[in-house]
């Protein structure tokens, strides 16, 4: 199907794909057809590792329009009333959703440039979340997610925005009233972290996000048994390509996933392994990002393979690397995802507040050079981009589907059936499918 309403080829945007052109694209595919195998990363204790450069959130340092972009869209959606409060638990959230609306008001709380700084009506919206979410918790210690009973991986979720709450928190002076809340959060974080501990996972980047989870809480509440078991989980190795692609080659289920929990690896055990893994799946997740911001999902063995997902998503694994390594490209990317404002960044403020560095100055930005062929031949996808007409063509072609090997749809395999896209300015050839029958 063609994607853009206003396309039409007087203007001369469409591009007729010619009958060679389709055969030499299905021959493309055909050869891409050929998937190595899996390789398996263990991060060790690798030398080199260093923490991101410490910022004063008050001081010079710090990049004030981002984080201030950060604070008003953050006081745009955050429950800021009893009233707005009760409206968003009669739909009795789950507890990922709930501990993140708690994780938004203790935010807004604590900043200066907020509009509800130091507003007593959040203590009482945070109070009143933190009860329903002590109600959703099960014996075991973990929490349920939809059809997920008892889940260790999303009680994971959870888990890590009780951390970041708690690095929030810290930095307010005793006796202030968010201490109670506080105090709370501890101890059902550690009552969760111990469930997850005995738990086990259902998906293979759910792994990462245990081992992250529990590295987090050690940190806070020190147990033994919470390094124990990510260190066990660890000893499996880290399921990834040599392209960069993680096994699920998913941007929405595996890489927005597993980036942020090996860069937790890297802090909690510094080590540098974890973070060239990191680095070079958000270089992949770049070369396979159009020109509007959307990352490629066709060759994702999860849900998201025939989604539209937005690339804000990696926006403070852009910023983490662009100041780690000074790197310009990385630097354009976060810079580029800033301009855009969209709404859905508000989420990382309170990690930004938790782990200051993110929000040091950018180095200064520099476009990328277009790459005229990505192969990641691991993933099955080739992209090739020409700008040669004055406008952006770009061709996809995938051949790394599964269902040929298996003969059913499932998560966790590849299914989707195109097999070539094709984009020409603002037309868009959106899926060409090979279907044996119909």
């Amino acid at each position: 199907m063609f994607g853009h309403p206003d396309a039409s080829l007087d203007e001369g945007v469409l591009m007729p794909i010619s009958r060679r052109l389709f055969l030499s694209a299905a021959g493309a595919t055909t050869a891409l057809a050929a998937t190595p195998l899996l390789a398996s990363c263990s991060p060790g204790r690798s030398t080199g590792y260093a923490p991101l450069p410490d910022v004063d959130l008050g001081g010079e340092d710090v990049d004030e329009s981002f984080l201030n972009l950060l604070v008003r869209l953050n006081d745009e959606i955050v429950l800021d009333t009893e009233e707005s409060a009760a409206d968003f638990l009669e739909g009795n959230p789950n507890a990922r959703s709930t501990v993140r609306e708690i994780k938004r008001v203790v935010s807004a709380y604590v900043r200066p440039e907020s509009d509800h700084h130091e507003s007593n009506a959040l203590i009482e919206v945070a109070d009143s979340l933190m009860t329903h979410l002590e109600s959703l918790q099960n014996t075991s210690g973990l929490f349920d997610s939809g059809n997920n009973l008892d889940s260790p991986p999303d009680s994971c979720f959870s888990l890590i925005d009780m951390t970041i709450i708690e690095r929030i928190l810290v930095s307010l002076d005793e006796g202030e009233d968010f201490e109670a809340l506080r105090d709370r959060n501890a101890e059902l974080a550690q009552s969760v972290a111990s469930g997850i501990v005995v738990g086990g996972a259902h998906t293979t980047n759910h792994r990462w996000e245990i081992v992250g989870a529990l590295l987090e809480a050690d940190a806070l509440w020190p147990d033994d048994a919470l390094k124990e078991r990510a260190e066990e989980w660890l000893a499996e190795g880290i399921d990834v390509y040599d392209d960069g692609q993680f096994s699920e080659r998913s941007t929405q289920y595996s890489s927005e996933v597993v980036k942020p929990s090996l860069i937790r690896v890297a802090h909690r055990l510094e080590d540098q392994s974890a973070l060239d893994m990191v680095r070079d799946n958000l270089r992949v997740t770049a070369l396979i990002t159009d020109d509007s911001g959307t990352v490629e999902t066709v060759h994702s063995r999860r849900q998201d393979q025939d989604r539209i997902r937005p690339d804000w998503w990696h926006l403070l694994q852009y910023r983490e690397f662009a100041i780690r390594d000074q790197n310009a490209e990385f630097s354009w990317y976060a810079h580029r995802i800033v301009e855009e404002q969209d709404p859905g960044i508000a989420i990382f403020l309170g990690e930004v507040l938790a782990f200051p560095g993110l929000a040091g100055v950018l180095p200064d930005p520099e476009e990328p050079q277009i790459e005229t062929e990505t192969h990641l031949p691991d993933s099955g996808l080739l992209i090739r981009r020409d700008d040669s007409t004055g406008r952006r063509s770009t061709l996809t072609l995938f051949a790394g589907s599964d269902y040929h090997e298996h003969q059913t749809i499932a998560s966790g395999l590849s299914t989707n059936p195109t097999f070539l896209r094709y984009k020409s300015g603002a037309a868009e050839l959106s899926s060409v499918r090979l279907a044996p029958e119909f």
